[in-house]
């Protein structure tokens, strides 16, 4: 596997273990874990927000690593952008909806569709950046 490929997902599982950790924080605080849901939108926006915000700062730094030295660094932003989103749904599915068995449900909530957008937007404007400072 190419180098890039391996670090875009190691990044990945450490940006979703982020969001465990940051639920089960959450989660074990029942002041917290009991605010109330915002149907459609998040359902606690005490884990929603704070992995947003976190994702948002870290992405970019996370794109730089990853694309430096690519002879094409748009494309190498897009390939870094759907590594990422496939690791963290994939981890999503198979831990949260089926092992933890939160189910379907868990993927109504249009904040959580926004973080996994943030994986893959990111990274390509990064990339599409540093194509035209090249």
């Amino acid at each position: 596997m190419p180098r890039r490929l391996l670090a875009s997902i190691a990044y990945g599982l450490a940006l979703w273990l982020f969001g465990i950790v940051e639920g089960t924080a959450v989660l074990a605080m029942p002041r917290l874990a009991s605010l109330p849901e915002l149907p459609g939108i998040s359902r606690n926006l005490a884990i929603s927000l704070p992995i947003l915000v976190a994702w948002t700062s870290i992405l970019p730094w996370i794109a730089r690593r990853c694309i430096a030295g690519a002879p094409d660094p748009a494309d190498e932003g897009r390939r870094v952008g759907f590594t990422l989103a496939a690791t963290v749904i994939l981890l999503d599915v198979l831990v949260i909806a089926l092992a933890l068995q939160a189910g379907a449900g868990f993927f109504a909530y249009a904040l959580l569709w926004l973080a996994y957008g943030l994986l893959v937007a990111i990274p390509w404007l990064a990339g599409r950046r540093m194509a035209r400072a090249a």
